[in-house]
């Protein structure tokens, strides 16, 4: 008899063992097993620009070593801090020693799992349960670094991120370029790895419209650098930035029917054309499917650094005083992002910031877009008239269909190669829907 039970018992138990790998499996984003890593963090500055950076807000130089850069990971992630001496102390504010040996093996901790945040303040790892998460879980990376002029000057100076290979450090290196970059992973046949497709999926092409990928398609890039986001915070100002579009943004609720192809960029907030999204939901009956995002609900993200609110970071005290600034940046995976599902497992990923300072030059390039939707205006900075088609989209108030931009009297539609064909600075645009 006591053998019988035990047999039923060890049968229970491998039943619901399975139904739990069944689950962890197909829940694409709550994976416990979904998680890319940083490969390597470099954090540079322009030097005799104007500006220094530090990890500590106490030792200032023109640049930040990768082992710096790991160093102040690590604090963050195990909860530590740094004292107004520069050193390494826990919460006791009872100083640390961290060898070279101690911080890569943190380090290799660090794990981009599947999160999300609406306020860039709470993190979640179950959107439904509610999980909260903070930085030493290591289920995203979080660092401040803190800038300081070196001039005084009557004007303060501007820090930037440095969005092109044209600057260079003191001994006249070029300095690499703000980027994330990841290691692309393509969908195989091979039914037992993660990268097959298990379910059918859709997704946008370039020009919006819905593309459909069957049960074990071969060939489907995926990269995690596409489904990253990251957030800069100075006290309690928050920016959002999703560097790469991949195949799509957030899963929501807004319906991209009502856009032309023109405006592609409403298919990329379009659960029903969400890979990751679709991919799960298709794996679930219709009582257990995902709900999208109230579109409304996401946060305000910068899609690129065309403009000058979403190139700047901070503006720096050049009085005597020289006060420091100090800038958090939080990076994650983020679970709603239709490139986020379990073909990306264990891809590596590379980090790199990089800062300069105002240039006269940069200023004279700025055009100054005001967007009218209704009652609603929004203005824009940006240097390159290619990338302001798919910036900015209208929220839609009604069951109308959005045309496109135009001018006043809505005769016909704004010219934007008008932006870098004439010396006019300022423009007006009016959203037209019919």
């Amino acid at each position: 008899m006591k053998n019988h039970l035990r047999k039923i018992i060890l049968l229970m138990v491998s039943i619901i063992t399975l139904i739990i790998t069944s689950i962890a499996a197909t829940y694409a984003w709550m994976s416990v097993n979904l998680a890319t890593y940083v490969t390597n963090l470099q954090l540079t500055v322009h030097a005799g620009n104007g500006i220094s950076i530090s990890k500590d807000g106490i030792n200032f130089s023109s640049k930040i070593t990768e082992e710096e850069a790991k160093e102040a990971l690590v604090v963050k992630y195990l909860g530590y801090s740094y004292n107004d001496l520069g050193k390494i102390v826990n919460k006791n504010k009872e100083e640390v020693n961290l060898t070279s040996e101690d911080i890569n093996k943190h380090f290799k901790q660090l794990a981009f799992k599947p999160v999300t945040t609406l306020n860039g303040k709470d993190f979640y790892s179950d959107k439904y349960n509610l999980t909260r998460v903070n930085e030493t879980s290591g289920n995203y990376i979080s660092l401040d670094l803190y800038f300081k002029a070196t001039v005084v000057q009557s004007e303060p100076v501007s820090v930037f991120f440095n969005t092109s290979n044209f600057n260079y450090d003191g001994d006249g290196n070029i300095i690499k370029k703000f980027g994330i970059s990841g290691e692309e992973k393509v969908s195989s046949s091979d039914i037992t790895k993660t990268d097959f497709l298990i379910s059918n999926l859709t997704t946008v092409d370039p020009s919006g419209a819905a593309i459909e990928y069957q049960r074990g398609y071969v060939g489907l890039a995926i990269n995690g650098a596409n489904a990253m986001r990251f957030t800069t915070k100075i006290d309690d100002t928050i920016k959002f930035y999703e560097p790469y579009m991949g195949l799509g943004s957030y899963a929501t609720n807004l319906d991209s029917g009502i856009y032309t192809n023109m405006y592609k960029q409403a298919s990329m907030y379009d659960a029903s054309k969400n890979a990751a999204f679709t991919y799960v939901n298709n794996q679930k009956d219709d009582q257990n499917k995902f709900d999208p995002l109230d579109y409304e609900d996401i946060p305000n993200t910068f899609k690129g650094f065309d403009s000058l609110e979403a190139t700047k970071i901070c503006d720096l005290d050049t009085t005597e005083e020289k006060k420091v600034t100090k800038v958090t940046f939080t990076f994650w995976l983020e679970g709603w992002d239709a490139d986020c599902f379990d073909t990306i497992i264990s891809s590596a990923l590379s980090i790199s910031l990089s800062f300069t300072a105002n240039q006269v030059s940069l200023f004279e390039q700025l055009k100054k877009v005001r967007y009218h939707n209704g009652e609603e205006v929004v203005t824009r900075n940006y240097f390159d008239y290619e990338d302001v088609k798919d910036i900015y989209l209208p929220q839609t108030t009604s069951d109308k269909k959005f045309i496109g931009w135009y001018n006043n009297d809505y005769t016909e539609k704004f010219d934007f190669s008008i932006l870098t064909d004439t010396t006019q600075s300022e423009f007006d645009l009016y959203a037209n829907w019919q």
